[in-house]
C-alpha cells in the first residue's frame, strides 16, 4: 500500500509560497557582492539559475532547495535554488516544500502544470496569482513513489538535454557555413546587392484570438513558446486549439502562414526562427509571434531565415524595442 496513489491534494498543503519584492536599482549591483538577486524569468535558463545581479539589502529571501517560479512576463519558468539564499523580485515566487514531499517532485509537477498556469495569466504583462498556484491539485504520492518518479524523469531530462545540445551544435555549424558562403551581413564584405525586407515580404502578426475562443480540439494554436520549440527542431504536442470554422474565417480574412514563411517569437535574442515546412493547418497568437509572409515566390526563404537569425543574434539590442525587448524593427 506504500506506493498507492492517494487522493489529490491542493498545492497549498504541500508548500509555503513566498512572494517577492522589487528593489531599487541603487540597491543591487553586478559585482558579485551580497546575495543573488532573482529579478525575473531572464534569470532562469534550462532549469538553472543565471545570476546577473547581487544585493546587500535583501528583504524577501529564497533559501537553498526552494523551487523558484516565474509568475510575471514569461510565466512558468522554474528551477531549484542551489545558492544558500537569494532575494526575490515580484516577478518570481519561491515554493518552499514541506516535509513529506520532494522539491524535485514539485519541480516536475510544475513542468507538467505550466500550460494550465499560462492559461490563467492575465494583464498587459501576463501574470498569475498566488491562488493560481496554491489551488493547483497535485497527486499525493508517498515519498518512495515520488523518488521513483523523479529518477525516471531525471533520466528522460538528461536524454532531452543531450539531444538539444546536438541540435544546437548542428545549428551553429549551419550558421558558420552560412557566414562562410555569404560573408558578414553587417559589412557586406562580398558586396552583394541589398534591399529592405519589406520589398519581398510583409512583416506582421495574426488576427486576435481570445481565450474564450480556444477549444479542447481542432486546429492547433501556437504561442511564442511553441514557435521557439519548433524553431530548434523539437516535436511539440499542441495543447490549445481553435475550431475549424474559426480557422476558416481567419484564413479568409487575412490569410495564414504557408510553407516557407517565417515565424519567430517577439522576444527572441537567440534568433529562433521557424520556417514553416508543411501544409498542416495551424494558427498563432497575435503580439507574441511575428510572421514574415513572403510576397515574392522567387526568394530562397532558407537564406532569409539564416540572414535574419544572424542579424538577431548579433544586433538584438538595436532591433528590439521597449523594456521587454520585443522584436519590431525588422522592415
Amino acid at each position: 500500500m506504500e506506493n498507492k496513489l492517494m487522493d489529490n491534494i491542493f498545492l497549498k498543503e504541500v508548500i509555503e509560497l513566498i512572494s517577492g519584492r522589487d528593489l531599487k536599482k541603487s540597491q543591487y549591483n553586478s559585482e558579485c557582492k551580497g546575495i543573488p538577486y532573482i529579478i525575473g524569468a531572464s534569470n532562469i535558463k534550462d532549469g538553472n539559475l543565471v545570476v546577473e545581479r547581487w544585493t546587500e539589502q535583501p528583504t524577501v529571501i529564497g533559501k537553498k532547495g526552494d523551487v523558484i517560479l516565474s509568475v510575471k512576463g514569461t510565466v512558468g519558468l522554474h528551477c531549484i535554488l542551489q545558492e544558500e539564499e537569494a532575494h526575490l523580485s515580484r516577478q518570481v515566487m519561491a515554493l518552499r516544500v514541506k516535509d513529506g514531499f520532494l522539491n524535485e517532485y514539485i519541480r516536475y509537477f510544475l513542468a507538467f502544470y505550466i500550460e494550465k498556469l499560462k492559461l490563467k495569466a492575465k494583464g498587459m504583462i501576463p501574470g498569475i496569482t498566488r491562488e493560481d498556484i496554491l489551488l493547483a491539485e497535485i497527486p499525493n504520492f508517498s515519498i518512495d513513489t515520488q523518488k521513483k518518479i523523479v529518477n525516471v524523469l531525471k533520466k528522460s531530462e538528461t536524454i532531452i538535454k543531450k539531444r538539444k545540445a546536438q541540435i544546437e551544435a548542428l545549428d551553429q555549424l549551419t550558421q558558420s557555413v552560412f557566414l562562410e558562403m555569404f560573408g558578414d551581413s553587417f559589412t557586406n564584405d562580398k558586396n552583394f546587392p541589398i534591399k529592405p525586407l519589406s520589398d519581398i515580404a510583409s512583416v506582421g502578426s495574426s488576427k486576435r484570438v481570445f481565450v474564450k475562443e480556444l477549444v479542447d480540439e481542432g486546429i492547433p494554436f501556437y504561442r511564442g513558446t511553441e514557435i521557439a520549440s519548433l524553431a530548434i527542431g523539437e516535436n511539440i504536442t499542441p495543447t490549445l486549439f481553435i475550431t475549424k470554422e474559426h480557422y476558416k474565417s481567419l484564413k479568409e480574412a487575412s490569410g495564414v502562414p504557408k510553407i516557407g514563411d517565417l515565424l519567430l517569437p517577439s522576444v527572441c535574442p537567440d534568433g529562433r526562427i521557424w520556417r514553416v515546412n508543411d501544409s498542416k493547418p495551424f494558427y498563432f497568437k497575435d503580439g507574441r509571434v511575428l510572421w514574415v509572409n513572403f510576397t515574392n515566390n522567387d526568394i530562397n526563404t532558407i537564406y532569409v531565415q539564416y540572414a535574419l537569425k544572424d542579424k538577431l543574434i548579433r544586433d538584438y539590442i538595436n532591433i528590439a524595442s521597449g523594456t521587454t525587448g520585443t522584436v519590431k524593427n525588422f522592415v
